[in-house]
């Protein structure tokens, strides 16, 4: 599953190019700290017990996906209207496998998968878009 590409950085998969640990991380930080912002709140994650040396300096969040784990999101209004009780709303894992989903489906909304091919194109709005995908398989919110 993973290999190394000319930076050293392991590839995570394959959609028409290789989005390596590098990518993601980036599409998570411009996700988390700023694209999903106006919608979702991060609840939860779930980080398994043996994370890799290299991924130990990485905030947990981005962290606890990277290394094989989940984060769970919630829609932000939900949230406050049920005084913070997750039981009374629904959520959503994103993991790895989701992003994956979330960057095939992305291919058919042509701004946010140009942009996604290079990770220095990826600002909040696009990682807004790849993290809708890859939870809803389409745009729900903006």
């Amino acid at each position: 599953m993973q290999t190394q590409n000319h930076e050293n950085s392991p590839v995570i998969f394959n959609i028409d190019k290789s989005f390596t640990e590098e990518d993601i991380e980036t599409i998570l930080v411009s996700g988390f700290e700023g694209g999903i912002g106006y919608w979702a709140v991060l609840l939860d994650l779930e980080e398994p017990e043996n994370v890799p040396d290299r991924l130990s300096k990485m905030g947990k969040w981005y962290r606890a996906i990277l290394a094989g784990g989940h984060v769970t999101i919630a829609d932000t209004e939900e949230h406050y209207r049920a005084g913070g009780d997750v039981s009374k709303i629904q959520t959503w894992r994103l993991d790895l496998d989701a992003l994956k989903r979330g960057l095939e489906a992305c291919r058919s909304h042509e701004y946010t998968w140009r942009n996604a091919q290079d990770a220095w194109n990826i600002d909040a709005d696009v990682a807004d878009n790849i993290i809708q995908f890859a939870l809803f398989g389409e745009l729900v919110y903006g």
